[in-house]
């Protein structure tokens, strides 16, 4: 048993030692992976085809047409939309309105997300690209 506890001890010590300077090298506040490079600030860009969607919702909300609102949402979230645009104190116009002022906060390939101010109020409306360049919004 003894012999055991003596290779257990010559085996750990190195172990211990090379894995504290593997996390040392490897671990530097100098190369975070979990946020981007300083200096390159990341920019989303807006499409034509995402600007083409929100430029059809700001005619649907302006309108105040919840039909032509909810035929621009992705079906998955329709019904779950439907009962917001019912239960909303603002006015569907006034979302329109706030789309022509929106801010991209982020945006992929898939899936873009837009801040909006609605009397004080901030929102984020979420639009994704659900095949074939078809962009509809989700949130």
């Amino acid at each position: 048993m003894e012999r055991h506890i003596i290779f257990l001890r010559r085996l750990a010590l190195p172990f211990v030692v090379t894995t504290c300077a593997i996390v040392a090298l490897t671990c530097s506040e100098k190369t975070s992976p979990t946020e981007p490079p300083s200096g390159t600030p990341a920019t989303a860009v807006e499409t034509a085809a995402m600007e083409q969607l929100v430029d059809s919702l700001v005619i649907a909300f302006k309108s105040e047409n919840k039909t032509m609102v909810l035929r621009l949402v992705n079906p998955e979230f329709a019904s779950v939309f439907a009962g917001e645009l019912n239960t909303t104190t603002a006015s569907l116009s006034s979302f329109g309105t706030a789309l022509e002022q929106r801010q991209l906060v982020a945006a992929s390939l898939l899936y873009a997300e837009y801040e909006i101010v609605v009397q004080g109020q901030a929102y984020h409306l979420a639009i994704a690209n659900c095949g074939d360049g078809k962009w509809q919004m989700v949130r």
